[in-house]
């Protein structure tokens, strides 16, 4: 089930790759003339390409049916809804269910609201003003106290996609108990975060360096960036256990991502996936 491309995808591309992406933005744009793009300045979530924006989408797709159940009468919530990367393949898809996503940033909002939320009223987006080091340093909530407003549970699956990888402990701590008020009983949780494991072996074999080093440590996590904590975030396996634990929901299973140069993976970053006890 391995849809992430390094050569294509990465954060980082070659200039190669650059040549092949805007050959691939073109034929993204001949082949599917009435997909909403967000415009490329806009893009703040990985490579800024419109042939990226639709493979991500698509594979995200993808891992909420084959990890986390998904259904056409589920009910989503997306925490960190960005740009709708992972929400335009759900338009017509959702029959009974609907989908909620929550983002700080308020322009990406308006660009959803406008372009997705026009062609699928079930696709709704909410702006949460919390304080991000990275992303939001102007933000007026702290993170690690607000509360996601979702209806306490209503939802078969939360994602948060690229979002524990841009927080701090107490932050986390706070979301996944938010994650677990708004799930109902038994419904998923998938999450992605740089995490280092218990026990390295189990990643097999690399065939690139690392795309990140984490050479700064604080107290219960590491980050690639002195200068901004939450720029990238590192945590280990087993204080992420303990994060769920605490937090009342079951890691049922981790697919462990790219970014460390190993030869089997599944995405770039690494995938959890929780499940409300």
């Amino acid at each position: 089930m391995k849809r992430y491309s390094t050569f294509l995808e990465s954060s980082r591309p070659t200039t190669m790759a650059r040549v092949a992406l805007r050959a691939a933005d073109v034929y993204a744009t001949l082949r599917h003339p009435r997909q909403a793009w967000p415009p490329l300045p806009m893009m703040y979530e990985g490579t800024k390409s419109r042939w990226v924006y639709r493979r991500n989408g698509m594979a995200y797709f993808d891992y909420l049916r084959e990890l986390a159940g998904l259904t056409p009468a589920s009910n989503v919530l997306d925490i960190g809804s960005g740009l709708g990367r992972k929400s335009w393949p759900l338009i017509g898809f959702l029959e009974t269910g609907e989908y909620l996503g929550i983002e700080p940033r308020r322009d990406a909002v308006q660009w959803c609201t406008r372009n997705i939320t026009r062609q699928d009223p079930r696709l709704r987006f909410e702006h949460i003003d919390v304080r991000n080091g990275y992303y939001t340093p102007q933000g007026s909530r702290d993170a690690s106290t607000a509360t996601l407003s979702a209806e306490t549970g209503k939802y078969d699956i939360v994602m948060a996609n690229s979002v524990f990888t841009h927080m701090l402990p107490a932050e986390i701590n706070n979301y996944l108990r938010e994650c677990r008020r708004v799930l109902v009983p038994g419904g998923r949780l998938l999450c992605t975060f740089f995490m280092t494991p218990d026990e390295p072996s189990i990643l097999g074999p690399t065939v690139s360096p690392a795309r990140y080093q984490f050479p700064h440590h604080r107290d219960g996590y590491r980050v690639q960036h002195d200068n901004c904590d939450e720029h990238v975030v590192n945590y280990d396996e087993h204080d992420v256990r303990s994060m769920y634990d605490n937090a009342g929901i079951k890691i049922t299973d981790i697919h462990w991502g790219s970014w460390r140069g190993n030869k089997e993976f599944l995405d770039f970053q690494d995938i959890v996936i929780g499940e409300k006890i």
